[in-house]
């Protein structure tokens, strides 16, 4: 079973935020305090976290633990998912697989297509990958993502939230993913979305992502980057807000063109 968090607000509308690689999902807490009245889910993925004691084998094995986490914590009801990088791509093989969980999907800062020389960011990934088990490095990232907590890059004791092995497969596992196959079949409703300033990849993959998934909607936020959640809390939650009420989105955000 994997370890989460929970806001106290008593509601059937439930959010599930996936956090990004190497850190828990106390990367939310913001953004939660941020949706007064919503009932929201802070899981911490295999791997990561409190839930170091779930191995990390694959995004798709996420994917399937995510779902048993949902059924048991939701009682099997449907929820409304927030992903971010790692969790992005989490996010969508758990609305191909497990569509009946998911009301509801807003994924930011993941790609679709494959990533340029492959080889070379699974090497620079390799070779960088034991820096993130520096402390101070640790902190200096999650503060250039816009987190200014430097709790939120270590657990308790000051340790990485996950441990040297899987960071290096998830890292092959991201550069790898490719989904064109399942998007003319994941029918619920996404928000597809990225910081402006993000990697060209990932920009890239907003059009396909919104021409080939059923409903999707892709947007851009001008002048941000990949944690524009941590470097503009207000206007993250107030986009989560939007779209899984159905309302119209902020006028901040860009369209994509097809």
């Amino acid at each position: 079973m994997l370890f989460a968090t929970q806001t106290e607000a008593v509601s059937d509308d439930t959010i599930v935020f996936i956090h990004a690689a190497g850190f828990s999902g106390s990367m939310w807490r913001e953004i939660a305090s941020r949706l007064p009245g919503r009932n929201c889910i802070l899981p911490d993925l295999p791997g990561h976290g409190h839930s170091r004691h779930v191995p990390f084998t694959s995004i798709e094995h996420c994917a399937d633990e995510m779902g048993r986490f949902i059924e048991q914590q939701n009682f099997g009801r449907p929820v409304d998912i927030v992903g971010l990088s790692l969790g992005s791509y989490v996010g969508l093989l758990l609305a191909a697989r497990h569509p009946q969980l998911v009301k509801s999907a807003m994924l930011s800062g993941f790609h679709v297509c494959g990533m340029p020389n492959p080889s070379l960011m699974k090497l620079i990934g390799y070779l960088t990958a034991p820096l993130m088990q520096l402390g101070w490095l640790r902190r200096k990232n999650a503060q250039a993502m816009g987190l200014q907590d430097p709790t939120l890059a270590s657990d308790e004791r000051g340790n990485p939230l996950a441990d040297l092995r899987t960071v290096r497969r998830l890292l092959n596992e991201a550069v790898d993913f490719k989904a064109e196959g399942l998007l003319g079949v994941v029918a619920t409703p996404t928000l597809a979305i990225a910081g402006g300033r993000e990697h060209k990849a990932i920009l890239a993959s907003l059009s396909v992502l919104q021409d080939r998934m059923p409903n999707c909607l892709a947007r851009s936020v001008p002048d941000l980057g990949h944690a524009w959640c941590a470097q503009d809390p207000e206007l993250f939650a107030a986009t989560v807000r939007s779209w899984t009420s159905s309302q119209p989105l902020p006028d901040r955000l860009e369209p994509v063109p097809s």
